[in-house]
């Protein structure tokens, strides 16, 4: 029993679908993938694209992370939003680091490392208002699949406009 789990495991966490050429292309299907539409954003657009916002309401919480007295909780293809929690009963905004196409966070002293879509940045969160890029490491994550798993073909890199990166997506 043991043994067929661990067969089937692979094709359950990663899946294998069709192309147009009937090859097996994980990741990418030509199928109808539900009601998303990926939003799309130029790279040079990317490149720029991290900015603070004094505060913003937290609409979908994602993912969380503890650092000192900070908390930041992650606004899926949004970006971070940034607490002071010394007092954890009444916790304070430090404000919301707009990342697009950011699904994850980590924090070592004052710098913090953010997916942007595809980039790994690591950003400068000394004064939160005043958010410092350091470095980009661009293409090290896969792009973004949308909510049912896959890049539907009209996505794909090769079928949407040049230059573009996908940095979410939105139910229709």
């Amino acid at each position: 029993m043991k043994k067929s789990i661990f067969t089937l495991l692979p094709f359950l966490l990663f899946g294998c679908v069709g192309n147009d050429d009937g090859e097996i292309s994980p990741g990418i299907s030509n199928e109808p993938q539900g009601n998303y539409s990926a939003q799309l954003m130029t790279r040079e657009a990317l490149d720029n694209s991290i900015s603070y916002i004094a505060d913003r309401p937290i609409l979908k919480g994602g993912k969380i992370y503890v650092s000192g007295n900070r908390v930041f909780i992650t606004e899926p293809y949004k970006g971070v939003h940034i607490l002071d929690n010394s007092n954890p009963s009444a916790p304070t905004s430090l404000g919301f680091i707009k990342v697009p196409g950011c699904l994850d966070v980590a924090v070592k002293g004052n710098i913090m490392f953010v997916d942007n879509a595809t980039d790994l940045v690591e950003v400068d969160i000394s004064s939160p208002s005043t958010p410092i890029v350091l470095s980009r490491t661009k293409n090290i994550f896969p792009e973004l699949a949308s909510p049912n798993g896959n890049i539907p073909w009209e996505y794909s890199a090769s079928a949407r406009p040049e230059n573009t990166v996908i940095i979410g997506w939105k139910e229709n």
